[in-house]
């Protein structure tokens, strides 16, 4: 007796492919951070490592930081970027090392990442679309700086990967896709897109009962602040400026531009732009809709999903690259946007090829190979430049700075230290640190704060000739004069007055 094997899902497909994929993208995280540099620590990830290692101790979740005119008052971590101090020292307490609980935070997340991806370019063009989409996610500078820095933009790639294959896979469920969502706003303050796009949807996509599935989708993201209220230790929803918009922008140029900077990344961008534009109208007029009966596991699914791909993976992008204009706060914030458009691109040039004739195949093959190319080259010059001297607060060049040295082993342990990058001499030198932020146009308020609480200024940020010139006027002269920083101390120690 003969039985016939009913063929595999497109979605199973998708994600028998993306396991084996994100396991390979953990370990790559893994291998990419086997320096003692790494992972690199810019504020956030100084922010996650001092509150979460705080909250393993049972304490509140604070960095020694306060502000130049309030001593010692303790700033706590601001909602929208709790989560990764509450997973950090809840592994704290299960005895993880915080730069390890944050190696799995990093690895777990482009494993998700990779996996969504590939659930979405797979499910829709079989392995071929899988693997594209994947190559052109990782190949690329900027994520070689996010799979190397510790913060969680990965884990906000992964949500919107996620929340992109919930919407082409489930349109209809508002509110598996509102607590998604949710979910990517809790992660970073970027994630207020994935809010955006699941309330936007069902005006998007074909139906009824619009207004109540976008308030469904909104639902969970409105009731978190009251949750995290209700419940200690839920992080609450932010919008937060991030003040570096055009820098977000950036970064998602760069990641299209096949890892160049400037005008030629951007025109490069341009041009990614319009192939997909063509491989999008090309496979809108190659498609037949199939019926709406379609099973799942029927071969025709597969444009039943392109469909809706059509439809979601560009809204999704879009909204995130708006809240990453309005809230990114480096270039890595730019590149939440790109796991839904390297999911696009990779099934539109796997479902392209198979349709073209050969010399559009010859033309789609040297197109994708020439971007993988030039990405990839820059990508690795980029991860061996991290690994060799390191990155943000825990580069090479703060290790052997002469400031970090006299913060270290001049400073009385009485003297306070006032800084213009706090979290940076509070990594380096463990001591608190005094935030000089705003104090430049109220010199009278810091005379005031210098005679409270006597110490010196360390200054590596931009506005260091500004203080240089106004040093006499506080009474302090430079001590440290380098190319990364200098500081400034009273003029009585220089006659060895400690």
């Amino acid at each position: 007796m003969s039985s016939t094997r009913r063929p595999r899902s497109p979605a199973a497909t998708g994600i028998t492919i993306g396991l084996v994929l994100a396991l390979a993208a953990a370990l790559s995280v893994l291998v990419a951070n086997q320096s003692w540099l790494l992972p690199s620590l810019d504020d956030e990830g100084v922010t996650a490592i001092v509150g979460g290692a705080a909250l393993a101790q049972g304490q509140s979740p604070t960095v020694r930081v306060a502000d130049f005119d309030a001593p010692f008052a303790w700033r706590a971590v601001a909602p929208g970027h709790a989560i990764l101090p509450v997973g950090i020292g809840w592994l704290g307490r299960h005895g993880v090392r915080s730069h390890i609980a944050g190696l799995w935070v990093m690895a777990g997340g482009l494993a998700l990442t990779v996996l969504g991806v590939s659930w979405l370019a797979g499910g829709a063009a079989g392995l071929g679309g899988a693997l594209v989409a994947v190559a052109l996610l990782i190949v690329s500078p900027v994520t070689a700086e996010v799979v190397t820095t510790l913060d969680m933009t990965s884990a906000t790639m992964a949500g919107m990967a996620l929340l992109a294959g919930a919407l082409v896979y489930r349109p209809g469920g508002s509110l598996l896709h509102g607590v998604i969502a949710a979910a990517c706003w809790a992660l970073s303050p970027v994630g207020a897109g994935g809010a955006l796009a699941a309330a936007a949807w069902p005006w998007v996509r074909p139906g009824p009962g619009r207004p109540a599935q976008s308030a469904a989708a909104a639902a969970p993201s409105l009731a978190l602040p009251a949750l995290g209220a209700i419940i200690p230790g839920v992080p609450a929803l932010a919008i937060q400026p991030g003040g570096a918009s055009a820098e977000a922008l950036s970064g998602f140029a760069r990641w299209a531009g096949a890892g160049m900077d400037g005008s030629a990344g951007v025109a490069i961008a341009l041009l990614v732009g319009v192939a997909t534009a063509a491989l999008l109208a090309h496979d809108r007029r190659m498609t037949e809709l199939p019926p709406p009966d379609t099973l799942w596991h029927d071969p025709a699914a597969r444009d039943v999903l392109a469909v809706h791909a059509w439809r979601v993976l560009p809204l999704v992008a879009a909204c995130v690259g708006l809240s990453a204009f309005l809230f990114g706060s480096s270039e890595r914030s730019g590149l939440v946007a790109a796991p839904p458009v390297a999911a696009l691109l990779g099934l539109l040039i796997a479902r392209a090829f198979v349709r073209s004739d050969a010399p559009r195949r010859v033309a789609l093959t040297l197109g994708a190979l020439t971007w993988l190319t030039a990405s990839g080259w820059a990508g690795r010059a980029r991860l061996v430049a991290i690994q060799t001297e390191g990155a943000d607060h825990t580069a090479r060049v703060w290790v052997d700075s002469p400031v970090i040295r006299f913060l270290d082993n001049q400073v009385p342990g009485g003297a306070a230290i006032y800084a213009d990058q706090p979290l940076l001499v509070l990594l380096q030198t463990g001591r608190p640190v005094l935030d000089l932020e705003g104090a430049l146009p109220r010199l009278d308020d810091l005379a005031t704060a210098l005679l409270r609480t006597p110490g010196v200024l360390a200054l590596t940020g931009a506005d260091r000739e500004a203080w240089r010139l106004l040093a006499p006027s506080l009474g302090l002269t430079p001590v440290v004069d380098a190319e990364e920083g200098m500081v400034l101390a009273p003029s009585a120690w220089e006659a060895g007055e400690r």
